[in-house]
């Protein structure tokens, strides 16, 4: 899978640390849902309306432009992230689950002022562990943006002090909670727990890294999960899946390479998984997964559009 940039994004940007690639369950057809309006996107018109305009056009022809799945590019990264993050202190080496399912009226609650604050929202998901299974909750943040850096990165702004942290606990995530309790009851075991074999080929289970390995994924909601759900026609009852996946990053000055925990998301209506690997150019989040995210570390307090996603091969 390869992301094709837009016109307007010509100079080169930091490669993508979250590839996703997901498997079909169904198909587009005559009874496909039609697309519905894009949600309540958390935004205050009458407050920064232009930039409001540009930051959202420029994330919106980007998200959309980068949707497209396979199945065996699925497969490799599910595979990448069971082979290459390991628990072995619990359960021997296997999660029990790497995912995270939650209602989605509860996301989009959540992420709707008044309880978001206006212009471009964004979830930052954070890292876990409860035995063997993957945990997460997510902060809503304001994406301020976008501008461009020396580098030539497209890049939007957040920070998650002073932001509401709602904990997603057996699918539900109503009521706000602290960051740093979270933290200590499922961040620092996750960091302490969890295993990984960093290259390819590795036999040697190293320890995660502060200031290295991801502890936080940012993904927007506004321009990305908003469109995954009107294109999707998501009820309230429906569950937004949180999925763990893996790839081998490429990474220069700050960044290092190697493998590294990343996230995607993707929607689950009565049990059934809506994902499939048939390409429908006017609805590019149709039956397909939310695939463009940054993670923290490295890029802490920055959400970076990517100019390509590092590529598995078919076998």
């Amino acid at each position: 899978m390869s992301h094709k940039t837009p016109p307007h994004l010509t100079k080169a940007l930091q490669a993508s640390l979250c590839t996703a690639a997901l498997f079909a369950l169904h198909s587009c057809g005559p009874d496909a849902p039609p697309t519905k309006p894009p949600e309540h996107i958390g935004t205050d018109q009458t407050t920064d309306s232009a930039s409001f305009r540009s930051g959202i056009q420029t994330l919106r022809e980007f998200a959309t432009s980068n949707p497209n799945v396979k199945l065996c590019e699925f497969d490799s990264v599910r595979r990448e992230f069971n082979r290459h993050f390991l628990v072995p202190a619990l359960s021997g080496t296997a999660w029990s689950s790497s995912e995270v399912a939650v209602r989605w009226g509860d996301v989009r609650t959540a992420a709707t002022p008044p309880n978001a604050p206006s212009g471009i929202v964004g979830l930052v998901f954070h890292y876990g562990i409860s035995g063997s299974e993957f945990r997460t909750g997510f902060s809503v943040v304001r994406l301020t943006g976008p501008r461009t850096n020396a580098a030539g990165e497209v890049i939007y702004d957040y920070d998650t002090a002073k932001t509401k942290f709602y904990p997603i606990d057996t699918g539900r995530a109503t009521t706000p909670g602290k960051l740093h309790v979270w933290n200590e009851t499922y961040g620092q075991p996750y960091m302490a727990a969890v295993k990984v074999l960093r290259h390819t080929g590795a036999t040697q289970r190293l320890d995660l890294l502060r200031g290295s390995d991801t502890e936080s994924y940012v993904i927007p909601w506004t321009g990305e999960l908003t469109d995954l759900g009107s294109q999707n026609d998501a009820q309230p009852d429906d569950m937004l899946i949180i999925s763990s996946i893996a790839g081998p990053d490429q990474r220069v000055g700050t960044y290092s390479s190697g493998y590294r925990h990343q996230l995607c998301c993707y929607l689950r209506k009565s049990g059934v998984a809506q994902l499939n690997s048939v390409v429908d150019p006017q609805r590019p989040f149709f039956m397909k997964a939310a695939e463009l995210g940054t993670p923290c570390p490295p890029r802490c307090k920055e959400f970076v559009l990517p100019e390509a996603a590092a590529e598995f091969q078919c076998p």
